[in-house]
């Protein structure tokens, strides 16, 4: 699997500290109900997966006016490559101070597409793209307060593009033909593996919903986990995941309860290791050390789920460890083998092995 190349990593990229929106919240039903938009969602437990209208229509922007055209890949995807040719039609119909005004917004706001993903679902139905997810309810609230205002910017966008027919008549069904190929047993079974290596209380633990949206106009490998407190959005770009569930992206979500603030009083230590690592290849993105820790754990976590899962598999994902580590990851390898005493005693807590796990790493 590759989200080992998730955007992810951006996460904290230009946070503005202390910085909260202040928005209005819409509870009418004609901005906060999707369903007209989105009338095929597959449903498992704790989980759905779906088009959506707001994905849709904040790639159409990027790929179109803002003029966004990073692609991990070799080349873009055909559904990319299609809608980026939709897009040069469209704006060559329009007026153009409109087009340059979308552009001009992009270009003072150039932000990673994570964090204009995080902004615009926190928005209801278009054509109007009112606000409706509380401020209480953003992890990051300080990226829709760099962004606020966009909604209207997306709004004149979605109306004078002709995003809505784009959607309806074309890309909703691009977007389905995607939801299709998941396997929802599979995903229904990793979501119990998490839970069961890391002994968690489900009911306790698992106080949020999953909302997988496939993104076939993202670069390749790209994911996305948009946390929010009531729900993880986990938007996928092809070839990010196998269609199952994107247990990186959800091992994130639950690390907010099992890694200690303070990083078990080993801030100090830590961040030393951070700083000598931090213009690495694979840690020049992150901005604090509690991500930094966060991502090696993950990814650790990762790596030792997935041999479990498929043991064949495991030299191949040491491989890819190894390499995470050459890379500045350095944690991460400390943190594989240590997980192997955990899965040894488990009469063991994962938040109390945490904390020993970071009291000793080695300086």
């Amino acid at each position: 699997m590759n989200h080992r190349f998730t955007i992810l990593a951006l996460l904290v990229m230009f946070i503005l500290s202390g910085c909260q929106p202040n928005i209005s919240v819409s509870t009418d039903s004609k901005d906060t109900d999707l369903s007209s938009f989105h009338p095929e969602i597959v449903r498992g437990e704790g989980f759905s997966i779906q088009p959506d209208v707001r994905v849709f229509t904040i790639f159409a922007f990027l790929n179109g006016p803002a003029g966004w055209s990073e692609e991990y890949g070799k080349g873009f995807s055909p559904q990319r490559e299609q809608l980026r040719a939709d897009m040069q039609k469209q704006m060559a119909t329009l007026d153009p101070k409109a087009v340059q005004r979308w552009s001009d917004f992009y270009q003072k706001h150039k932000q990673i597409p994570f964090r204009y993903l995080y902004y615009t679902l926190t928005l209801g139905a278009p054509p109007q793209f009112n606000y409706i997810t509380p401020v209480a309810e953003m992890k990051y609230p300080e990226i829709v307060a760099s962004l606020d205002g966009f909604n209207r910017v997306l709004s004149e966008f979605y109306q004078q593009a002709g995003i809505q027919k784009l959607y309806e008549e074309t890309y909703r069904e691009v977007m389905m033909a995607e939801v299709r190929q998941y396997d929802q047993a599979r995903i229904v079974s990793q979501v119990a593996f998490v839970y069961g290596y890391l002994r968690l209380d489900r009911p306790k633990f698992e106080t949020f919903d999953i909302v997988i949206v496939p993104a076939p106009f993202d670069s390749y490998w790209d994911a996305c986990a948009l946390n929010y407190t009531k729900r993880l959005y986990i938007v996928e770009g092809l070839e990010s995941n196998d269609y199952g569930l994107n247990t990186h992206e959800y091992l994130h979500m639950l690390m907010d309860s099992l890694i200690p603030g303070d990083l078990a009083g080993q801030k100090s230590k830590l961040n030393a290791i951070f700083e000598a690592n931090r213009k690495a290849p694979y840690v020049k993105t992150y901005q604090d050390v509690h991500t930094y820790v966060e991502e090696n754990l993950v990814r650790a976590l990762d790596h030792r789920m997935s041999s479990q899962l498929d043991p064949a598999n495991q030299a191949n994902e040491e491989g890819t460890l190894y390499k995470e580590v050459a890379n500045g990851l350095v944690l991460e390898e400390h943190f594989y083998q240590a997980l192997g005493q955990f899965e040894q005693n488990p009469g063991q807590s994962a938040q109390d092995f945490f904390i020993e796990m970071l009291k000793t790493v080695d300086e």
